[in-house]
């Protein structure tokens, strides 16, 4: 079987390389906020070895400024990566359940409307620490027919810093941290509800796929990705909070209620 950090390195090199046979499916879902985030994320996939994939980035509602990030980059993709920009109905995302619910159901549009082998649910706010993250997958997967891939990722909220943690229950795992071969993906769906016991849908969805392969997954004992890992929208919320006590200030020195 093909070394796949030789493989990768042939193809930077531009040399006859075999090309990857896996086609990967990346479903991100996101918000007109997170544009210098995407940038980053789109980077890290840029830098893959692994070619052959597919990115699709959904918005809540159609969004003129996630149209054109998509038209502007798509001159960037070539040797079998492709950028695909998706909408879903807009609606109110006013608490963090209704939000859950609202990714839940644009992560399972994507998901069935793309043509892939393996579906990663890769969020914005995301970086890739591992250019060889594609190509090893791909090969591991190829070599043990596994329809679940599992492997660790760094997570600053997690007692170990680090997901997943095992036995993998609730709260043990993140979406970053795992792929799913895309019959079993579109078969199980990914859930459009948020479960009052659970906070997220990232194990449900995990467990629906686990259960459908017989309870079987290949885990590899590599980090490959961070979550939150470029900070962007962490740094969005604290600008946000900056602008809300610099008008509040304002408003105080002039009398004035803020808005």
């Amino acid at each position: 079987m093909t070394n796949p950090i030789r493989r990768g390195a042939d193809l930077l090199r531009g040399k006859n390389a075999e090309p990857s046979r896996l086609r990967f499916g990346i479903v991100t879902p996101v918000f007109d906020g997170c544009l210098s985030s995407l940038e980053l994320l789109l980077s890290n996939l840029l830098s893959q070895t692994h070619t052959n994939w597919t990115w699709i980035i959904s918005s809540n509602g159609y969004s003129r400024r996630m149209s054109d990030f998509a038209n502007r980059k798509r001159k960037l993709f070539s040797h079998g990566r492709q950028i695909t920009y998706h909408f879903s109905e807009n609606e109110p995302t006013s608490d963090y359940d209704s939000l859950l619910a609202n990714i839940g159901k644009r992560r399972d549009s994507c998901i069935n409307r793309i043509d892939a082998d393996v579906i990663f649910t890769i969020d914005a706010d995301a970086r890739l620490l591992d250019r060889w993250m594609f190509s090893t997958i791909e090969s591991e997967i190829e070599r043990t027919s596994a329809k679940i891939c599992v492997y660790r990722i760094l997570n600053e909220n997690s007692p170990s810093k680090l997901l997943p943690i095992f036995p993998l229950t609730f709260g043990t795992i993140d979406a970053l941290n795992f792929c799913v071969d895309a019959k079993i993906a579109k078969q199980v769906r990914y859930p459009t509800t948020v479960a009052p016991s659970l906070f997220g849908n990232e194990f449900r969805y995990f467990h629906r796929a686990y259960q459908a392969c017989n309870r079987e997954y290949l885990f590899i004992d590599r980090i490959f990705a961070e979550w939150n890992g470029n900070r962007h929208y962490e740094n969005l919320l604290k600008l946000k909070a900056r602008e809300g006590e610099s008008k509040a200030k304002t408003s105080s020195a002039t009398g004035n209620k803020p808005n």
